[in-house]
């Protein structure tokens, strides 16, 4: 579960739930056997061993009448 916020320094933050913990974590920190790599509204990408993990995180824009 992932989700983004924008920090102070203007870089990407991602909230994760990892083992029924939660983390924030930017780029470069490690979180499941893998290393954070690109952190944007849209998506959170880990690589991890010789493979990427990417998360869609699906936000979408809600509008009103």
């Amino acid at each position: 579960h992932k989700k983004w916020i924008n920090s102070p320094k203007k870089e990407y933050q991602a909230l994760c739930t990892y083992r029924g913990e939660r983390y924030t974590v930017s780029v470069g920190d490690q979180i499941g056997g893998g290393i954070v790599d690109f952190i944007s509204q849209e998506k959170v990408i880990i690589k991890k061993d010789d493979g990427t993990i990417e998360f869609d995180l699906g936000l979408k824009q809600l509008e009103f009448d």
